[in-house]
């Protein structure tokens, strides 16, 4: 399940944002740095901008890899991933590392392009993963690239959610 390293630096991030602990994201950021963050990159699927095929929150068993019940490329991990890693930039630069948050937010960008060219299908329709027909793809954990503000609701994509 790789979305759990989206969604530690994603809850990190909320709560310094809520409780103005800047004392406590100067102290733990170099172990989010070292032990998350740096796990992230290989992750990345480079020729499709999205996150690579992973168990997600459904569980899906890993081996061998094919059939329908087995690893998928899934919007809500490259979502997770991409919303952890902008929660990491504030952490970065909350904790004197702007280096690291120009970085991060690179790798934001390049998931959200992806999210957007990979899993918006031809016909409007957000794919819940990549390994099926549109129509066989769905998802309602997708909505989340909606909640992180990764797709518009206003857009093409959310009309076709909608239904």
């Amino acid at each position: 399940e790789l979305d759990g390293f989206g969604l530690y630096p994603w809850a990190a991030g909320l709560y310094v944002e809520a409780s103005g602990d800047v004392a406590w994201a100067r102290e733990i950021y170099p172990w989010l740095a070292d032990s998350v963050l740096t796990v992230i990159p290989p992750l990345v699927d480079r020729a499709l901008g999205v996150i690579r095929e992973d168990s997600s929150i459904w569980e899906r068993h890993l081996w061998p890899a094919i059939g329908p019940e087995f690893a998928k490329r899934f919007a809500w991990t490259t979502v997770a991933i991409a919303r952890g890693l902008r929660s990491a930039v504030g952490l970065a630069r909350a904790a004197g590392r702007g280096g690291d948050g120009v970085f991060l937010a690179s790798q934001v960008a390049l998931l959200a392009r992806g999210l957007r060219e990979r899993f918006v299908g031809p016909d409007g329709v957000l794919l819940g993963h990549l390994e099926a027909p549109a129509g066989q793809a769905l998802d309602a954990s997708s909505v989340e690239a909606f909640c992180a503000g990764f797709l518009t609701a206003g857009g093409p994509a959310f009309a076709a959610f909608r239904g």
